[in-house]
């Protein structure tokens, strides 16, 4: 007799056949509320689904927080504003921060997901900033701001390892003080 289940080992990994589409359920208990704790992924085959799960499972065997896994940029900073900044950051200091993530950081990274974020992200942000003409220290506040945003995540758990670009002088375009 054959088997059109899963196979032993798998966890709940199972064919939606009215999404077309496999599916993988990981079990992480229950949170707080008592309520079920179950990230879910899923794919076109069974072989995309199953490297998902495992990397899923991988990630919580590590420790990391998969059920944020989804944050986008702007709910990261808000949250990095909210808790991140150090206590003593003075008033002024926190308004130029928010100006800079609003007027540079949000339009280009705000709707992307933190774990899809690449290097190569933040240097078309720098590019893009340079091509309109901001100084060098405008882009480089933004780079180190959107630096410390993302390693807050990381400390939180829920972006990847991946770290925006170094700021040499490759990475952040220069521009001259028009005379």
């Amino acid at each position: 007799m054959t088997r059109n289940g899963r196979e032993r080992g798998d966890g709940a990994l199972f064919f939606n056949t009215e999404k077309d589409r496999w599916v993988g359920h990981l079990d992480l208990g229950r949170d707080l509320t008592g309520k079920r704790v179950r990230p879910t992924v899923s794919g076109h085959t069974r072989v995309e689904v199953r490297a998902k799960f495992d990397e899923l499972r991988a990630q919580a065997q590590a420790g990391r927080d998969i059920t944020e896994r989804d944050i986008r940029f702007a709910d990261l900073a808000d949250q990095f504003f909210d808790r991140g900044l150090p206590a003593g950051t003075s008033p002024n200091t926190r308004e130029n921060y928010q100006c800079i993530v609003a007027r540079h950081l949000l339009p280009a990274l705000g709707n992307r997901k933190v774990a899809a974020l690449r290097p190569n992200d933040i240097e078309d942000l720098l590019q893009g900033m340079a091509t309109r003409g901001y100084s060098g220290r405008t882009m480089r506040l933004a780079l180190n701001l959107a630096r410390r945003i993302l390693r807050f995540g990381e400390r939180r758990g829920v972006s990847s390892a991946t770290s925006p670009p170094s700021s040499n002088p490759s990475t952040v375009p220069h521009t001259r003080a028009k005379a």
